[in-house]
């Protein structure tokens, strides 16, 4: 009887630590936005490498590094307006880790209060799972949205 038991429960470790068939990876990026006073507003990404990678493969970059194709990728598909005014992006550090890549940068807006808020995410809407988190924290408030390939923006209102 020991012996069965002792059988078993290797073949269930077993299966459980070896067979990762019904693993499915979870696609999410992150997009952090942090107001630092007045019109001064930090960004930074958090993104899977190979999805990125992917992605801007697809583009075209032409003579382009890969780090400003990165850019441009970011610049094309993630947006930001205050107020009704579109908010100039500037990114600038790329970050490359093993299965991430970190992108930061700065918001440029003349806009010293910020009541509407429009975000538009289009990052890796090819992919049908991904899910990109924005969170957005101005004067200790935070707000924080899932967009996907089907929700690609939101509006929403700070109430000060």
């Amino acid at each position: 009887m020991r012996i069965i038991h002792s059988t078993a429960v290797i073949l269930l470790i077993s299966l459980l630590g070896f067979n990762t068939s019904w693993a499915h990876d979870i696609e999410v990026a992150r997009f952090d936005i942090a107001h630092n006073g007045n019109t001064d507003y930090s960004l930074a990404i958090k993104i899977d490498r190979n999805d990125l990678i992917n992605a801007i493969s697809t583009t075209g970059g032409g003579s382009l590094s890969i780090e400003d194709q990165i850019k441009k990728y970011i610049s094309k598909n993630f947006g930001l307006t205050f107020n009704g005014t579109e908010v100039e992006i500037e990114l600038n550090k790329v970050q490359y880790e093993t299965e991430m890549i970190f992108i930061y940068g700065k918001l440029i807006t003349k806009v010293s209060k910020v009541n509407n808020v429009e975000i538009f995410n289009a990052c890796l809407k090819g992919l049908a799972d991904q899910n990109n988190i924005v969170e957005f924290n101005m004067n200790d408030k935070l707000r924080s949205f899932r967009l996907t390939h089907d929700r690609t923006s939101t509006k929403f209102k700070y109430e000060y």
